[in-house]
């Protein structure tokens, strides 16, 4: 399989890559020798023969890796920083141990949602279906019955079977909303208006909302942890933790920090102006780290914290999320099954009065 250019790697992929890169230079190995080995795997012919290939042209070319990385396109904004702040500070090893820690999480927490979702979606999917057979089929039939009866309907049953009558021009609207989506999004995609809607949505979504900020905040204090400890300058460290940032918020609220540390306020205090996407925990501890002159350590604790949060987080969120959806569609099926037998209980109770 042949990486097409701007293909961004899989987290897998990434971590995977990082690991053989800090492992060989950790050997002692060149750049020549280390894209060699890499460029020639025989075990594992990964989708990157092609992109290594070019990046290896472009350092013999005379560019950095960070350039020669970011040409390529295969990598994101912090993957590219993080290795620029390596080459700058002369602890190019040490950030690509750490992109390799970091993508290891990445990927665990990834499987760790696919888990908690894979089965609820199965059951999703099989309730949509017995739910559009029941208005396309069930209903249609009940619907017929009761109208040659020329019965009064309850107001419960009527608006089910005007539902079930507008369905498939609800089912159709969807699917054209949905196909447009798919079209028009990839072009918008990076719009500042899309991505501010992206970033409010995402954050207030209940539950999942709580886990991205987690995941945030774990973010920044391992960026920050590294940055701190290769002697990266707070403002600059602070623009690069801005840039690598994806959601708008947090990268708008970045940018005002660094404002605000520019003009003499504390870190911790920059923090606390955004409560709704810094925890107070995490304000605290930061503080603490300023006070010690212990920041560096203080973030990777931080860090740590925040990462086994996030991991209770989601295996909370895998516990609960089942037998809530669940409920949620027997309680349809129920009111749909009750709509359509309480006119039979209406004729009942008339037949015995």
């Amino acid at each position: 399989m042949n990486l097409k250019r701007n293909q961004k790697l899989k987290h897998g992929e990434k971590q995977e890559l990082f690991t053989e890169m800090h492992t060989l230079l950790n050997a002692g190995l060149d750049f020549t020798r280390m894209f060699e080995v890499l460029t020639n795997e025989v075990e594992n012919p990964l989708p990157r023969a092609g992109f290594l290939k070019e990046i290896y042209i472009s350092i013999v070319q005379g560019d950095s890796l960070y350039t020669a990385m970011l040409k390529s396109g295969a990598f994101s904004i912090l993957d590219c920083s993080t290795i620029r702040i390596g080459e700058n500070t002369g602890h190019l090893e040490y950030t690509l141990s750490f992109l390799a820690e970091y993508y290891r999480k990445k990927e665990e927490q990834r499987k760790a949602v696919i888990s908690a979702v894979a089965y609820p979606l199965v059951v999703l999917c099989f309730a949509i279906v017995v739910l559009a057979f029941m208005m396309l089929v069930i209903i249609p039939m009940f619907s017929q019955v009761y109208y040659r009866m020329g019965q009064d309907l309850p107001d419960l049953t009527r608006r089910v079977i005007s539902l079930s009558e507008r369905f498939p021009q609800i089912i159709i609207a969807l699917l054209i909303i949905s196909a447009c989506l798919v079209i028009f999004l990839p072009f918008y995609k990076d719009s500042p208006a899309v991505m501010k809607l992206r970033s409010y949505i995402t954050l207030r979504l209940p539950y999942i909302g709580k886990s991205i900020k987690l995941e945030m905040q774990g973010n920044f204090c391992r960026m920050m942890s590294l940055l701190s400890s290769t002697g990266v300058p707070m403002l600059d460290a602070l623009e690069l933790v801005s840039d690598s940032m994806q959601l708008h918020d947090y990268k708008s609220a970045f940018e005002d920090i660094r404002r605000n540390v520019k003009c003499g306020s504390s870190l911790s205090d920059s923090l606390s102006a955004f409560p709704a996407l810094f925890g107070s925990k995490l304000c605290m501890m930061v503080r603490v780290g300023e006070e010690s002159n212990r920041l560096s350590d203080m973030f990777t604790k931080a860090g740590n914290l925040l990462s086994e949060s996030l991991d209770y987080h989601l295996k909370k969120l895998a516990t609960y999320i089942e037998p809530v959806l669940i409920l949620i569609v027997g309680a349809i099926v129920a009111v749909i099954l009750i709509s359509m037998y309480l006119p039979m209980f209406k004729m009942g109770m008339t037949m015995t009065s």
